[in-house]
């Protein structure tokens, strides 16, 4: 339920003094309506605030600036973008993984009857079977960041720092993955891995731009 109506002694985008019922600031035009009901809650200490504080009175964590207002728990543009690309590519690579372990159980059974099929990565010098133990840790584990890059979405969506944590997570371990992937193999698929870094490195700023709305 909205509370009743509380005097506002101050603006909350540029901190000047306002003169009591007022419902736009004299001086910026700020809505001071849009802060004078209910309560928010400090991602510090957890304790109910009336949504014209700047900051906590249990804790002191600043709730908001002067001269800008970020809302905790709204959602920015640039966390709608980065939760959206999660998602996309979480299904993408969970869609890959389970095409790929299609192709690895036909590839298993054709040798099973004894049919040669040649390795599609001959000059890594490994036998066969080493290739396929490769290729299926390398599908899991696929399959295993792809669910995780939809959990990032998911609460990225809902404006949660989790999102934010577990999204800057990811996007380091693809970075770490893709340089050691050129390590230890070179360049397999030039165009597929900058493309992939320009995207670690995107969402990782989108990230960041919104991460003082998130709780």
């Amino acid at each position: 339920m909205w509370r009743a109506q509380r005097a506002i002694q101050y603006c909350p985008r540029c901190g000047m003094i306002v003169p009591e019922g007022s419902e736009f600031c004299p001086y910026c035009g700020c809505p001071l309506r849009e802060f004078a009901f209910g309560e928010v809650i400090c991602p510090r200490c957890g304790e109910n605030v009336s949504r014209e504080y700047m900051y906590c009175p249990k804790c002191g964590y600043a709730l908001r600036q002067v001269g800008k207002v970020p809302r905790l728990g709204e959602r920015p543009k640039s966390i709608t973008a980065a939760s959206i690309l999660f998602y996309v590519f979480g299904c993408l690579s969970m869609g890959m993984s389970i095409f790929g372990f299609i192709g690895y159980l036909f590839i298993a059974t054709a040798l099973t009857r004894g049919v040669e099929i040649m390795p599609a990565l001959e000059f890594l010098k490994m036998p066969t079977q080493a290739l396929l133990g490769l290729m299926l840790i390398a599908l899991v584990w696929t399959f295993v960041l792809g669910g995780l890059e939809i959990v990032a979405g998911y609460y990225l969506w809902k404006a949660s720092k989790s999102g934010g944590y577990l999204g800057l997570g990811l996007c380091v371990i693809s970075l770490a993955s893709e340089a050691l992937s050129l390590m230890f193999f070179g360049p397999l698929y030039p165009m597929v891995e900058s493309f992939m870094v320009i995207i670690n490195l995107l969402l990782i700023a989108l990230i960041l731009a919104g991460w003082r709305q998130l709780l």
